[in-house]
C-alpha cells in the first residue's frame, strides 16, 4: 500500500503568533502573502485559534457602533459626515466583502476631550468603551444632573 503524502504544511508557533498579532490589523490577503498560505488557510487557522471576525479583533470599535452610542440612535450619513469633518480619528479596515470605518478608543477619548460640545456623555454608560479618562465621569455626572434638573423644572 502506498503511503499518502500530506500536501499541506503544519503551522509553526511563529506563524500562529504572527497571525494572532496581525489578525484584525491586516487583511487576510496580506497575511496569506506574508505567511505563504492560502486565504482560506489563514481564515481557518484564525477561527481554530478563536480569533473571531477581523472586525472584532481590530484595534478599536466600528464608527457605526461608536456613533450609535454617542448619538443614541442608528448613525446616519449626516452623522458620519459631521464627525469626520470635526476630525474624529478613524481608520479603514478592508475585508474581502466590504470596508469598515474603525475608531481607536484611546484616540477617541483624546479627540472627545477637545470636542466635548459634540458629545452627550450622559448617553454613554460608564465603561462601555473600556477604561475612561477621569474627566469623563465628572462630565457625565454634571450632564446627568443638568438633565434631571431640566426634567424637574418641566414638571414643576
Amino acid at each position: 500500500m502506498k503511503k499518502l503524502e500530506r500536501k499541506c504544511k503544519w503551522w509553526t508557533d511563529e506563524e500562529v503568533e504572527i497571525l494572532s498579532e496581525k489578525w484584525g490589523k491586516r487583511s487576510a490577503k496580506d497575511l496569506s502573502r506574508q505567511l505563504g498560505r492560502s486565504i482560506g488557510a489563514i481564515k481557518r487557522k484564525a477561527k481554530d485559534i478563536g480569533m473571531g471576525f477581523r472586525v472584532q479583533n481590530a484595534d478599536g470599535i466600528s464608527m457605526k457602533m461608536l456613533l450609535s452610542l454617542i448619538c443614541g440612535h442608528n448613525a446616519s450619513s449626516k452623522d458620519y459626515k459631521r464627525f469626520k469633518q470635526a476630525g474624529l480619528p478613524y481608520f479603514t479596515l478592508k475585508t474581502e466583502q466590504r470596508k469598515f470605518y474603525m475608531v481607536n478608543i484611546d484616540k477617541f477619548w483624546k479627540w472627545a476631550e477637545e470636542n466635548q460640545n459634540m458629545i452627550d456623555i450622559a448617553k454613554i454608560e460608564p465603561l462601555t468603551l473600556g477604561k475612561e479618562p477621569e474627566w469623563v465621569s465628572a462630565m457625565r455626572s454634571q450632564r446627568r444632573t443638568e438633565i434631571a434638573k431640566k426634567r424637574w423644572e418641566e414638571y414643576a
